[in-house]
């Protein structure tokens, strides 16, 4: 029976050459990528580095410039006692406004309780044939325009002596302001401001009319 010995050299397991070269040629690639990777961090880190340094001058330089500016133009000095007189006047102008606010709103409420003081005046005062259509107030009751009709011209003048009679209206003095005749009646016009004709120089137009 042959013996054979296992440890002859042309026996043994042997592996192909290429694979050897495979694995130095991925190291190659490896540590080119990583010269590669290591070369573009550096590049941006000391791009980040430059940027720093950069602004870090600038800022150094601006702050600079103010040093300069304030030591050239320092902060004025605030006078007490002038600020206190600039404190004591915006102190009253709030005050005027808050007075002028409660003086308006006084005021309105005036306006409206003098016009309400008026209407109930004028419905006080009874007149046979004559009838009113139309009130204005206006200039916060310091003129008054009344319109209306008659059924005879005697009417208008005692219904303006009953208006003038009156406490509300004694400060006033109405005039006849329009007068004429249309169909069986007289419109007419009397205001407290405006004073053109006489009672007696319209009644008498109007009854030349007819």
């Amino acid at each position: 029976m042959q013996q054979v010995n296992l440890y002859q050299v042309e026996l043994q397991k042997t592996e192909p050459d290429y694979c050897a070269a495979i694995i130095y040629i991925i190291w190659g690639y490896l540590i080119f990528i990583g010269l590669v990777v290591s070369l573009i961090l550096y590049y941006i880190s000391a791009q980040e580095i430059r940027s720093k340094t950069e602004l870090q001058e600038q800022a150094d330089f601006w702050n600079a410039q103010l040093d300069i500016a304030y030591r050239q133009h320092p902060e004025p000095k605030v006078d007490d006692i002038l600020l206190r007189s600039i404190e004591g006047y915006e102190s009253q102008i709030s005050r005027n406004e808050n007075v002028l606010e409660y003086l308006s709103s006084r005021k309105e409420v005036i306006r409206t309780r003098k016009l309400s003081i008026y209407l109930e005046a004028l419905t006080q005062i009874k007149q046979d044939n004559l009838w009113l259509t139309n009130v204005s107030i206006k200039k916060d009751g310091k003129s008054m325009s009344i319109k209306g009709q008659a059924l005879e011209a005697s009417a208008l003048p005692e219904y303006i002596k009953k208006i003038s009679d009156l406490d509300v209206f004694r400060s006033m003095e109405f005039v006849v302001f329009d007068l004429k005749r249309v169909g069986g009646t007289m419109k007419f016009v009397v205001s407290s401001e405006q004073q053109e004709k006489s009672i007696e120089d319209f009644l008498e137009s109007a009854e030349s009319q007819n």
